[in-house]
């Protein structure tokens, strides 16, 4: 497989295929190698993807012929029909057929799920019997010693068999299995019926069982003994709507079970997700504050273009430009503008003896926008080349600002009808917690 991927790898290279030339920008990206170095990391991985392929190709095809031959070997021999197993429901098939109109037809059929031979079915009643049987005692010694519940299943896998269990006595022993023997005083017979049916056919079998009573643990009476007093003093005051029981009952202390904590757990809870909401609050905030800053720089970007293609074309140097604007945001009281923040920010490098063009590109990297990178480098690029051309791009800079503008002005005008979300979720939040609220404190005070 290696060989026919090194191969196709090959054929690939020789038709300089966009693929390689894809993958090959993407590991440049990620890798700090050589060329060459990069070269190999390439064919190491087109090579490995197409082996995979191959790998995967070979083996669906492989299986798809396998199973057009299994196919191809049972249409020769008729239709075949798949029932169902033993007493599952049936299966529906649709067949097509060419009608003498030419047109294709289409009729279902129905078969129903297989069954028993006369011969064998005794057998699979007295495996049910058995199976059924070896089950049944549970955690009891015998039949004529029951003191626990039954394990009476009313399945038996793969079989189909219909399985029904009765009792003559439902105060002693249920249909399912359960023993109740609480206030046995003497042993008691019962008689367990099991009918096992397959359509029309039905067996049945009866078990004599001697039920005890229950043999109490010392707790099990510690705590017969304990809910008794409890019940005696519960009955003497029926009228009463509060009753209050001493804490100490039978020589043991009462307490209400995860009362007392309950609420203040509840409590401690709500608090901390409320802390967890109010760090996610701030930090969102913070994101906020930073978006807001950006879509105020991108705003007053054209008018930063504008001013700096109206100065320079008065004669002005771009240092000029920028002492004019500044003292214009000073007059405006325009001092809280993030671009007014930018630029006395850069003022003040240039003051402090960094290079001019230095300090253009260190605002550009500060801002960290794509137009002011842009203009930033522009700017630059005249100082040391001295380009002429500097006012026509200027020009097509301020036309592309003030498209970008209008452009930002609709996104911001779709994203209002958005934010009417918030209010609505947490409207619907509060009605949330007056419903629950008052049930989930019901709950733990009970």
């Amino acid at each position: 497989m290696r060989k026919l991927a090194e191969f196709l790898y090959d054929c690939l290279k020789r038709h300089r295929s966009p693929f390689i030339e894809s993958i090959r920008k993407k590991v440049a990206r990620l890798s700090r190698g050589t060329p060459e170095q990069i070269e190999t990391e390439v064919a190491q991985y087109i090579v490995g993807t197409l082996k995979q392929i191959l790998i995967v190709l070979f083996v669906v095809l492989a299986l798809g012929i396998l199973v057009l031959i299994y196919d191809f070997g049972n249409q020769t021999k008729g239709i075949c029909f798949e029932r169902s197993d033993y007493g599952e429901d049936a299966v529906s098939y649709i067949l097509e057929y060419e009608s003498q109109d030419k047109k294709l037809q289409t009729v279902s059929v129905t078969v129903d799920s297989v069954l028993y031979h006369p011969e064998e079915l005794e057998d699979i009643f007295q495996q049910g019997f058995f199976y059924l049987e070896q089950n049944m005692l549970g955690e009891n010694e015998s039949l004529g010693k029951i003191k626990k519940n039954l394990n009476l299943e009313t399945v038996i896998p793969n079989s189909g068999l219909t399985v029904k269990w009765s009792s003559d006595n439902y105060e002693r022993l249920d249909e399912k299995g359960t023993i109740k023997n609480e206030d046995l005083q003497k042993p008691e017979l019962v008689c367990l019926t099991l009918e096992l049916s397959y359509q029309e056919q039905v067996e049945i079998r009866e078990y004599q069982l001697m039920i005890y009573p229950k043999e109490w643990t010392e707790v099990e009476m510690e705590q017969k003994q304990i809910q008794t007093a409890i019940e005696e003093i519960l009955a003497e005051h029926p009228y009463e709507k509060e009753v209050y029981l001493p804490t100490d009952i039978q020589g043991v202390t009462l307490q209400r079970k995860n009362h007392a904590g309950a609420r203040g757990w509840l409590i401690c809870g709500f608090g901390v997700a409320i802390c967890c909401l109010l760090w996610f609050r701030q930090k969102e905030e913070l994101n906020k504050q930073i978006q807001k800053q950006k879509h105020e720089l991108l705003r007053e970007y054209p008018f930063l273009v504008n001013q700096l293609v109206l100065f320079l074309g008065a004669g002005t140097t771009i240092r000029g430009v920028f002492e004019r604007i500044l003292s214009r945001y000073e007059k405006q009281d325009g001092i809280n503008s993030e671009l007014f923040r930018e630029l006395t920010y850069m003022w003040n490098e240039m003051r402090m003896g960094v290079p001019q063009e230095q300090a253009y590109l260190n605002m550009g990297k500060r801002i960290g926008l794509l137009p002011y990178m842009k203009l930033t480098t522009l700017l630059v690029q005249q100082i040391r080349t001295g380009s002429r051309a500097l006012a026509e791009e200027l020009e097509q800079e301020e036309h592309s600002a003030f498209e970008q503008r209008k452009e930002q002005a609709k996104k911001m005008g779709e994203e209002a009808g958005t934010k009417l979300l918030f209010p609505m979720i947490i409207l619907m939040l509060i009605s949330m917690i007056i419903v629950v609220c008052p049930a989930l404190l019901q709950m733990i005070s009970n």
